[in-house]
């Protein structure tokens, strides 16, 4: 008989907690069944004639995304079979087995296609389109604001329009954000990696006139790592909820979210199929760097709602605070990047130890809960001693991430002070909310 995955584990305990409810908790359940079982939504976004378009039939094929597609914002989902939903700009559904047509375009505002390729089980994608002004771009981008956890920015040169859209671009997309060039203009595009690498997580250059080698397979194979970690950050995520059960009955609180829960800013609760118009349909062109672009009318998106800020870390008390800490809280203004020699010891050094530390809980044999909570303190003052001897000043980052691991250092010895499940809880809660800042980015 062969062992079940660790998410089919996980799920089938989700499902026996909504199925007796006996804690109370089966909301919180579903919405992490939801999460554990959905693909990651990757959304294309940029000025027409920007490369969306192409990128997407490269990392898919010319089969799946049809040029009918090419001028309405397009959804990509798996399905058995190839099948097409048309929203019409009226409001009206057309849904049909088979792939689009051209005449399936008329009127049309939103397209969702269905197509039998496995990557889309794991992960979804869009191509956002909008009319060709910033005003518009930016109101697609909060109209998809809540349909994204990884966002792909495509331009050719990332000029003046597009940086006047993107310093627009909420926060909780551009931390998990790549930037696509077009290759026609490669001296730029180096200018333009030197200049704005600080920004996104990966900066990659495609060319389409080199078949295999346009540079498409190393945006997936980056996109599909992202994706990795906020998966495993979900899965950690619905452990330790589960654990909490356990030891806390209907007193259990909420797991620390996971990449895709807090760092890539989707919801706890799976959200409803979507009544509000969708995305603007497209103008023609892409606006030139010399003149500025004139308005166009299209239907505006319904607003999204606004990404809640992490709250900041409350200061050591007398009993052990809520475990939660945040790098934001100490990052400011500083990338998100950091330097490759702290990020390679730190992060090999933290998942092999948080992960024994999470396995020893699991088994609950080889070590009690005391032993775990100091487990967890040497771990993260371990990992500040690897930061502080590779740091070689000057780096705001470095001092983020320093000031962070302090932070969690000292909540862990006051947990110490505490007895049962909820302290070990709380520890592996923290350890894991560090190792998810080093994986958000590895890519940067």
């Amino acid at each position: 008989m062969n062992k079940a995955s660790p998410i089919d584990a996980i799920s089938e305990r989700l499902r026996a907690v909504i199925d007796s409810d006996a804690s109370g908790q089966a909301e919180q359940a579903k919405a992490l069944l939801m999460r554990l079982g959905s693909p990651v939504r990757v959304v294309l976004m940029g000025f027409p004639d920007a490369g969306k378009f192409a990128t997407l039939q490269s990392i898919l094929s010319d089969s799946a995304l049809p040029k009918a597609a090419k001028a309405v914002t397009t959804e990509l989902r798996f399905g058995p079979n190839p099948a097409c939903e048309i929203t019409k700009a009226g409001g009206a559904v057309l849904q049909r087995e088979g792939v689009l047509k051209d005449t399936d375009l008329e009127d049309a505002a939103f397209i969702s296609l269905e197509q039998p390729i496995p990557l889309l089980k794991k992960i979804n994608f869009m191509s956002l389109v909008a009319d060709g002004t910033a005003d518009q771009q930016s109101a697609a981008i909060e109209w998809v604001s809540r349909r994204v956890d990884i966002a792909v920015w495509c331009s050719q040169r990332f000029g003046p329009y597009d940086r006047e859209v993107w310093v627009k671009v909420p926060d909780v997309i551009k931390d998990h954000a790549f930037l696509v060039l077009s290759a026609s203009e490669m001296g730029k595009s180096e200018e333009v990696k030197s200049r704005f690498r600080d920004q996104f997580l990966d900066i990659y250059t495609v060319d389409f006139t080199q078949g295999a080698d346009s540079g498409v397979d190393a945006l997936l194979a980056g996109i599909e790592q992202h994706a990795d970690h906020g998966r495993q950050a979900d899965l950690d995520g619905a452990y330790m909820f589960l654990k909490s059960l356990e030891g806390r009955g209907a007193k259990a609180r909420k797991p620390a979210p996971g990449a895709r829960g807090k760092a890539m800013g989707r919801r706890m609760a799976p959200e409803k199929t979507p009544t509000e118009p969708p995305a603007p349909k497209v103008a023609v062109s892409e606006p030139k760097e010399h003149a500025a672009p004139k308005a166009a009318k299209a239907p505006k998106p319904a607003k999204a709602a606004k990404a809640a800020k992490p709250a900041k870390a409350a200061k050591p008390a007398k009993t052990a605070p809520k475990a939660t800490i945040g790098w934001a809280d100490h990052q400011g203004n500083a990338a998100p990047g950091l330097p490759q020699p702290i990020f390679d010891a730190g992060f090999s050094y933290l998942r092999t130890n948080s992960l024994r530390l999470l396995g020893a809980f699991r088994e609950n044999r080889d070590m009690k809960v005391l032993p775990i909570v100091k487990s967890c303190r040497e771990t993260v003052s371990k990992l500040s001693e690897i930061v502080s001897d590779l740091d070689e000043g000057g780096d705001a980052n470095v001092t983020a991430l320093s000031d962070m691991i302090m932070d969690a250092e000292d909540m862990i010895i006051l947990m110490e002070n505490e007895s049962g499940d909820e302290a070990a809880i709380d520890a592996l809660s923290l350890l894991l909310q560090i190792r998810q800042a080093f994986e958000c980015r590895s890519t940067a």
